[in-house]
């Protein structure tokens, strides 16, 4: 028993278009996760947008050659024949191409070598793409036996010449004094220590990258006092 396309076309329409309804919502998160989650609706829309038209299109015809054909009256069984034009144009199209079958052949060698060509040259091959991180610190490292209220001076001149950021580029500013914590399972603890956290806003007004606002930040650092012996941005 053959099942009626409109009962098997309609339920898998419906499903696949329910499927592409829940994978575009991810284009709509925006940040850091937004930029790696992307590719993944759209290359499953396009997936399913294929997989569709294989299904109502080019399978069925595959599997009518496996069954004897029913024709009534020179139309197709149950009186369809909106495929009939394109299966007329796909023969033509076909017996073209086996008449100038070296022409074909060699119109096919030479797309395939510009498709090739662009692929090396043109289309940049990135696994993982680089994200720029919107939060980074500056650690200070003073003098040993400085004391708390001379190691918060001049982490005070750190916080001045990030706060001059322009207002597009900043979002907060964090100060921790006595500690130095690049990782959270390594810190060290002294009153010649201090740590300010930079973090940067997100979205189309951000004018800068963050290797521009380090470089900008680094020419303000050199007005610092002698007693700083290290400083790190990380």
């Amino acid at each position: 028993m053959v099942a009626d396309p409109d009962q098997v076309g309609r339920p898998v329409i419906a499903t696949i278009l329910t499927s592409i309804a829940a994978f575009l919502p991810i284009l709509m998160l925006s940040g850091q996760i937004g930029n790696l989650l992307r590719p993944l609706p759209l290359v499953v829309t396009l997936c399913l947008i294929v997989s569709i038209f294989e299904a109502l299109t080019i399978l069925p015809v595959h599997l009518a050659h496996w069954a004897a054909p029913r024709v009534v009256k020179g139309k197709a069984a149950g009186g369809r024949t909106w495929y009939l034009p394109l299966r007329a144009l796909y023969s033509r199209f076909l017996s073209s191409c086996l008449r100038w079958r070296y022409v074909t052949l060699t119109a096919a060698l030479a797309i395939l070598a510009v498709v090739g060509t662009l692929g090396t040259y043109r289309v940049p091959f990135v696994f993982f793409d680089d994200f720029e991180s919107k939060l980074f610190y500056v650690s200070l490292r003073l003098e040993p036996g400085t004391s708390l209220d001379e190691t918060e001076r001049v982490a005070r001149q750190v916080e001045a010449a990030a706060l001059a950021l322009p207002e597009s580029e900043l979002e907060s500013i964090n100060t921790l004094l006595g500690v130095n914590a690049p990782d959270i399972s390594i810190y060290e603890l002294g009153s010649n220590l201090a740590q300010v956290w930079v973090e940067l806003r997100e979205g189309p007004s951000r004018r800068m990258s963050v290797s521009e606002i380090i470089e900008l930040l680094r020419v303000e650092f050199e007005s610092l006092p002698p007693s700083v012996q290290g400083i790190e941005i990380g």
